[in-house]
């Protein structure tokens, strides 16, 4: 923990020693873990963990453009679990409320930053949910590794279907992060259409501390076409966004849409859910770190309670 801690620090320490070079910097490499032991619960239920990775390139020529284009790829991949899942197989069958799950997938889109400070998003992922994605093999091989027990009931997951997913994303500023200002405001409206999730969700995102205009800052990697003697200064981001949520199919929960056997155990969805992140992101030219948490209500029927997780994540520019 005393580690994770000092890691903003050293981030920071580093980037001075880039600070005199005037590279202009246009890709980017994250990588995030998330997993529901980041909040102190020391849990694998529900949504138990994931891995990410992610690279974006900014596609616009400009250096200090203010219509600005980013070319995002991501790869991932996603474990779900009933709440009891560390006893005996009878015993998880006895009290399943929500279907083992993983979901595999690679996903490409684009962020939009306009000259308004208003953020568009969009594009599409194609997966595998299922015995395919390993998510067995996955989640048990660690637990192996880093000593701790097995979950039992793999062997009732879900059923393997391609996900193809299409999702989209408006932020509109209310409250611009210029002129001295340390606050921003967005009106959020977000939508995924497809055959692994399909949703809609509307919300606001609140950010302060040491800010840079929206096609500047490193939380839409709007710093990235931007060399070190143009890119004012390092953040400090606190960031806030609730949104409440429609859902009209989650696959991990009701198993896959287009096939009749969808696996030996299903749950109904809870068509509104509320879901709320909130962390900071320390981010300069060269390196970035965020830490946020996430809370979500209920989105299966037979849910216990809903679910919490935690998120760890660091990006390198060149």
């Amino acid at each position: 923990m005393y580690k994770l801690y000092c890691l903003p620090a050293f981030l920071f320490t580093v980037q001075l020693l880039f600070a005199q070079q005037t590279k202009t910097i246009t890709q980017e490499i994250t990588v995030i873990t998330d997993n529901d032991n980041y909040d102190l619960g020391f849990t694998d239920r529900y949504y138990s963990n994931g891995f990410i990775i992610q690279y974006n390139k900014v596609a616009t020529k400009k250096a200090a453009a203010t219509d600005k284009k980013i070319l995002r790829f991501e790869a991932a991949h996603k474990v779900y679990n009933p709440f009891v899942n560390n006893r005996s197989v009878e015993h998880v069958l006895n009290n399943m409320d929500r279907p083992y799950a993983g979901w595999l997938y690679a996903s490409a889109g684009i962020t939009r930053i306009s000259n308004k400070q208003n953020i568009l998003l969009y594009g599409a992922a194609v997966g595998i949910m299922g015995p395919g994605a390993l998510g067995k093999q996955i989640q048990n091989g660690w637990h192996k590794i880093i000593g701790i027990y097995t979950t039992y009931g793999w062997e009732y997951q879900l059923h393997n279907e391609v996900g193809l997913n299409f999702a989209a994303e408006y932020y509109h500023s209310l409250i611009k992060a210029d002129e001295g200002k340390n606050i921003s405001l967005h009106t959020v409206v977000k939508g995924t259409l497809g055959n692994t999730f399909t949703n809609t969700s509307a919300g606001v995102l609140l950010k302060t501390g040491w800010l840079n205009k929206e096609n500047e800052t490193g939380y839409w990697s709007g710093n990235l076409g931007a060399s070190s003697k143009t890119f004012k200064r390092n953040e400090f981001i606190f960031f806030l966004e609730p949104v409440l949520q429609y859902q009209a199919y989650n696959a991990t929960v009701q198993g896959a849409l287009f096939k009749k056997d969808k696996g030996p155990f299903t749950t109904g969805i809870q068509s509104i859910v509320f879901q709320t992140k909130t962390g900071i992101m320390v981010t300069g030219n060269r390196f970035g770190f965020r830490w946020y948490y996430t809370f979500r209500t209920r989105e299966g029927s037979m849910m216990k309670k809903g679910e919490q997780w935690g998120s760890i994540g660091a990006t390198i520019r060149f």
